[in-house]
């Protein structure tokens, strides 16, 4: 049975006995280990904001619309591509069922 007893103690009471232990930590990440994590990102994302606001964004290019005279290449994902993606899925999805039933 625990009580509680100062603000950094626990006072353990168990067969009768009764002691003072200090209180666990709190596990929290370290500022020397979240920083050079974090620090790098959060520049990053202020720098595309300052370039931004003072370029604004990049002009995109008008799409050509598609044409008997502008379509020399084939469009779209080749048919084997689109096969062995299926073919995968069907891995994907019926694996884990078979792994179920035996």
């Amino acid at each position: 049975m625990r009580e509680r007893g100062y603000h950094d103690r626990v006072t353990i009471v168990a067969r009768g006995c009764e002691r003072v232990a200090p209180r666990p930590r709190r596990r929290a990440v370290r500022l020397s280990t979240a920083l050079p994590l974090v620090l790098p990102i959060v520049l990053a994302v202020i720098a595309a904001y300052i370039q931004w606001i003072t370029k604004g964004l990049p002009a995109t290019p008008a799409i050509e619309h598609l044409t008997a005279k502008t379509a020399t290449q084939p469009f779209g994902f080749p048919a084997w591509i689109g096969i062995t993606h299926f073919v995968n899925l069907l891995f994907l999805v019926c694996s884990p069922a078979a792994a179920c039933k035996s």
